[in-house]
């Protein structure tokens, strides 16, 4: 093909709309305050997953810093044309399929409860993996059941790791 062949109302089409840049490079900024972002630099979009859903093979995604709690199902480019995902340069960028817990409220001695809305398949505090609930009962956790409360031992834990912060599960 020739350019002749590409109808000149497509071309012209392309010139106006928004978007990304020519050399299909796609934003991501968990941060940004746009109402209806496009992938830009300028109109960044919020959500990994949505740059994803935009990208075509030999794009690249560049995120910016934050953490991004997505479960992402990534497309694939191909041989010549690789799909590129990386962070921004100078960018520190967390993707977690874990979910943030707030709320710690202190329920006696070292125990410790949040609300939960489903059934969790594991406990991090602090950096650190929490064991299910076992013998000896300390440092521990368990869930009374979906939609209740998550019980926390947080014996080998400093207290302060549980006051203000979000665990995630």
């Amino acid at each position: 093909g020739s350019l002749a062949a590409i109808p000149l109302w497509a071309l012209f089409i392309s010139l106006l709309l928004p978007g990304r840049s020519p050399a299909g490079t796609i934003w991501v900024d968990g941060t940004a305050n746009c109402t209806e972002p496009d992938g830009s630099a300028e109109r960044p979009f919020l959500c990994i997953q949505d740059a994803l859903d935009a990208a075509q093979p030999g794009d690249t995604v560049l995120i910016r810093a934050g953490i991004y709690r997505e479960q992402l199902r990534i497309p694939s480019g191909t041989a010549e044309n690789p799909l590129v995902i990386k962070a921004a340069p100078g960018n520190r960028v967390i993707i977690s399929g874990c979910k943030s817990l707030t709320g710690w409220q202190r329920y006696k001695d070292n125990i410790w409860t949040t609300d939960v809305d489903h059934r969790p398949r594991f406990l991090i505090i602090a950096g650190r993996l929490v064991p299910p609930a076992r013998l000896p009962r300390e440092g521990w956790w368990s869930v009374k059941a979906v939609g209740d409360t998550c019980l926390v031992s947080a014996a080998p834990l400093p207290t302060s790791a549980l006051q203000g912060f979000s665990g995630l599960i």
